[in-house]
């Protein structure tokens, strides 16, 4: 298996920032632990196929409630979009429970794995 600092080059190399690189590999790389190779590094291969990917994509929150949030995912992989939102739920954390709702998040990964 690829190391960690590999995995990232080749993310990075795609024009996702190191941070984002990072979070990628380590998902990346754990599914392949996992045996998910599906999700895995497959995904690395298969991301540097695609033309329309936008690694600058960034979400943000644009409603934000005691109990409820909503996440535009602006084009960002689905990875980076739940890496921002845990982030997010850790800097804020709600007193009790709070729904969250994400949307347009870069699903062509989820299209490719219906399609197989």
């Amino acid at each position: 298996m690829l190391a960690a600092v590999q995995v990232e080059e080749r993310i990075s190399a795609l024009g996702f920032s190191e941070e984002d690189a990072r979070i990628l590999a380590e998902h990346f790389l754990d599914a392949e632990r996992r045996g998910k190779r599906g999700h895995g590094l497959a995904r690395v291969e298969w991301l540097e196929t695609l033309e329309e990917l936008d690694p600058s994509a960034e979400p943000e929150c644009v409603v934000a409630e005691a109990c409820y949030e909503r996440w535009e995912g602006r084009g960002a992989l689905g990875y980076l979009t739940l890496a921002a939102i845990c982030t997010g739920q850790l800097e804020d954390p709600p007193e009790a429970a709070r729904l969250i709702v994400a949307h347009d998040c870069y699903s062509e990964l989820g299209r490719q794995a219906h399609r197989q």
